[in-house]
């Protein structure tokens, strides 16, 4: 009996130690400022376009990196934190210059670029992994330009985007055409010095 106690409590304590051991790795700060976004080009994620207030309100985000270290040190039984949520590291496995995380279920590909940071990005696609800055709502400013660079109708990608007024964009947005929606994977926003919203700019990705 004082054995299986003995045993038990032994195993406790390794479980209780592999607990605090693990780490938990997060990106690294964005070099963006959500409350000063002055002459910069952000990714956004539309939450609401308010046309009797004439405001927009945004998700602001940037592409998420990792710090070499961290990355390098990683081992099974850690956690990463991709878009917010928590993912624990069941597996690593490397392939070629890519760190593959979690390899049999919804993957996350690494690689370090000339800057000595890890990037990161959804299993073997291009589709990027964000971290969220912020949160704002702007005023919409009436000669605002809305580059399109996906047909509307169809969803395909055109050989040159389009260029759209305000109203225009509206009548888009409400159309009852195919419309692949706005977020960080897919549209930028650009503001002057007056943090204004003067340029928002969609682009085709193959799986939206």
């Amino acid at each position: 009996m004082r054995k299986r106690i003995a045993l038990l409590l032994a195993v406790t304590a390794m479980l209780i130690a592999a607990a605090v051991s693990a780490d938990v790795i997060k990106p690294m700060p964005s070099a963006i400022d959500a409350r000063s976004v002055a002459n910069q080009a952000v990714y956004v994620k539309l939450l609401d376009i308010d046309w009797r207030a004439e405001t927009v309100t945004v998700t602001l985000c940037d592409e998420a990196t990792f710090d070499r270290e961290a990355i390098q040190a990683m081992t099974v039984g850690d956690t990463i934190v991709i878009d917010g949520m928590e993912i624990e590291v069941r597996s690593i496995w490397e392939d070629m210059s890519y760190i593959i995380v979690n390899k049999d279920g919804e993957a996350l590909a690494l690689w370090e670029n000339d800057d000595g940071i890890y990037e990161s990005a959804y299993g073997y696609t291009d589709m990027r992994v964000w971290t969220v800055v912020g949160e704002r709502t702007f005023e919409l400013p009436d000669d605002l330009v809305f580059l399109d660079g996906i047909n509307p109708s169809t969803g395909e990608p055109l050989e040159l985007p389009t260029a759209h007024t305000l109203r225009e964009l509206r009548q888009i947005m409400e159309g009852e055409e195919y419309d692949p929606g706005f977020s960080a994977q897919n549209a930028y926003m650009v503001f002057d010095d007056e943090q204004e919203p003067v340029l928002l700019v969609r682009f085709y990705v193959p799986w939206q």
